[in-house]
C-alpha cells in the first residue's frame, strides 16, 4: 500500500510517516470522514501505455512471440 498526502506527494518518515506510526501506537486515530468517498472506474490503460513506452526513446520494438 502506498499513503501519499495532498496532490499525490509521497509520505516518508520527514513528511508524516513517522507521525502516522506514533497516532497508531499511541490508539490516537482520528475521528472517522464525515463523508463517504466514491470510486469511479476509470480505463487509463491506453495513457498508461503510451507512458511506459515513453521510457524507450526511440528505441526499436520487436513483435510479441506469444
Amino acid at each position: 500500500m502506498k499513503f501519499v498526502r495532498e496532490q499525490s506527494r509521497p509520505i516518508s518518515a520527514d513528511t508524516g510517516l513517522k507521525d502516522m506510526q506514533a497516532l497508531i501506537a499511541h490508539n490516537r486515530l482520528p475521528a472517522r470522514a464525515a463523508l463517504v468517498g466514491k470510486t469511479e472506474p476509470r480505463d487509463i490503460s491506453g495513457k498508461y501505455v503510451t507512458h511506459l513506452l515513453s521510457y524507450l526513446k526511440g528505441a526499436k520494438l520487436r513483435p510479441s512471440r506469444w
